[in-house]
């Protein structure tokens, strides 16, 4: 039995893997199709939404950005939506204020309530204006000044619901980690958004530096607030099934930031692992039942093995381990499976495309891809947040909103810090359990199970060093949390 789950996995783990090569030749085998633009004789009036919560440390540069766009001042409005608390809100306000005196078409607005967390806010300020066009930035997301200029002409189209832009990350190569974030979501644009695009298919929008036509949103019923989802990609898929055109502009119009926390990062996973499975849940069944090719299907249902690969990497490993610990049988298709294992985690085509995209992007991608080298033990930390979002999703379906703190702050989850903290606990257990377990099996492999050897190694020493650097994170985040105890108010 562990010999089939072995074999299954590995293959599944091949598939997962082989899906970044066939993305990068469908991508290098189109043209790019141009979409038709028109120049703007007449500004239509645009609201920008910027949702926050618990983020005032970083609206201030989020707002100089917004107002500085190239942009007739009276076709412009902005709505901050706070569903901060107490000082915080008060703090958020005050940022606001401060672009009120100044002249700036700002709105605070504040629904004394976090029901429906970011979709609910994005839902409410909705109600409360009526402008054609709708843009949305997170905090972190700050917009070029041509961003409108250069998105506004696609909407002369009236099938055109959205227009997603493409970011950056300029402080990618702070460290490993900023670095493959940066990386990854490059990839995601050269390698996934792009092929869709080129194939004439809608795109992904991605939750911040784009616009949308106020009409498809309120014909699609807004932004879905409850359970708990991906908001903008479930509502792109909606888009996209009531016939809508989603468009990518493949140049850089806004710079983001890579998230340097890697507590925060693995908790951002989480959430967005188990958003991800309810967007699939909630939204597959009707892919299937669409007058779609038969491609274009099974392109939709494979686009969750690239989130999941990591995690399946990880079920290969414990597989293995499980099995070389309890003295399976050394066959011919057991060394072949190990074999395949080891060749996939050393040549790891995912990783090949990721350097690639670097390759592409940067003049210095040979910096850019030894910081991913050495990021490889993130990735299996973001294995273990795939692996407990899946939880969540079965088990905590209606589990809160956690956003992603920043400025240094440590996360709150049901009004508590030490809540957000001991979240954090069981994946810390379960990773240091796997990374004992395939250690183990890795020092047996060399004496018994040699083909089993590399593949073990590897993968054990990341999931370690992973362990290692959360236990770190972890310990900083508690003592900044008692700093922060013995502080006066």
């Amino acid at each position: 039995m562990l010999l089939i789950a072995v074999g299954l996995l590995v293959i599944l783990y091949w598939v997962c893997q082989l899906r970044f090569l066939l993305l990068v030749w469908i991508d290098c085998s189109l043209t790019e199709v141009l979409q038709d633009r028109h120049n703007i004789s007449n500004w239509p009036e645009i609201t920008i939404q910027l949702p926050v919560y618990r983020e005032h440390k970083v609206l201030r540069r989020l707002l100089d950005a917004v107002i500085d766009l190239d942009a007739p001042r009276d076709a412009v409005r902005v709505q901050v939506l706070d569903d901060s608390t107490g000082t915080e809100a008060a703090e958020t306000r005050s940022v606001v204020e401060e672009f009120e005196a100044r002249g700036a078409q700002v709105a605070y607005i504040n629904r004394g309530t976090r029901h429906g967390f970011k979709a609910g806010a994005l839902n409410h300020g909705l109600t409360l204006t009526t402008s054609e066009l709708i843009a949305f930035f997170d905090a972190d997301c700050l917009p070029g000044s041509a961003f409108l200029t250069h998105l506004v002409p696609y909407f002369a189209d009236p099938r055109v619901a959205a227009v997603q832009a493409r970011w950056d990350y300029p402080e990618a190569l702070h460290s490993p980690l900023t670095q493959m974030q940066g990386a990854i979501f490059e990839w995601l644009f050269r390698f996934e958004i792009s092929p869709r695009a080129k194939l004439g298919m809608p795109v992904f929008y991605m939750g911040t530096a784009a616009i949308w036509r106020r009409e498809a949103i309120t014909e699609l019923g807004g932004w879905k607030e409850e359970p708990l989802t991906c908001e903008d990609l479930d509502l792109a898929y909606r888009a996209a099934l009531a016939g809508w055109k989603i468009l990518y502009h493949p140049e850089v119009l806004a710079s983001n930031t890579a998230i340097e926390d890697l507590l925060v990062f693995r908790a951002q996973q989480r959430r967005w692992a188990r958003s991800l499975l309810q967007v699939g849940y909630d939204n597959f069944p009707a892919i299937a039942r669409a007058r779609l090719p038969l491609w274009a299907k099974l392109l939709e249902f494979s686009m969750l093995m690239t989130h999941s690969m990591p995690s399946v990497l990880l079920a290969a490993a414990l597989v293995s381990a499980l099995a070389v610990v309890s003295g399976v049988e050394r066959t011919t298709d057991w060394i072949a499976f190990q074999l395949a294992f080891a060749a996939a985690v050393l040549l790891s085509p995912g990783m090949i495309t990721l350097v690639l995209v670097q390759r592409s992007f940067h003049a210095d991608w040979h910096r850019r891809a030894w910081y991913l080298m050495r990021a490889l033990p993130d990735s299996i930390g973001m294995a273990v947040s795939f692996v407990f979002g899946l939880l969540d999703f079965v088990f905590r379906p209606r589990a809160e909103f956690t956003a992603t703190p920043k400025g240094g702050e440590v996360g709150v989850v049901e009004g508590s810090r030490e809540k957000w903290l001991s979240r954090h606990t069981g994946p810390l257990i379960f990773e240091g359990v796997i990374g004992t377990i395939t250690a183990g099996a890795a020092i047996i492999a060399v004496f018994r199970y040699p083909e089993a050897c590399i593949g073990l190694a590897v993968v054990s020493s990341a999931i370690l060093i992973s362990f290692s650097r959360t236990v770190l994170a972890l310990r900083s985040h508690a003592a900044r949390l008692r700093s922060q105890k013995r502080s006066p108010a």
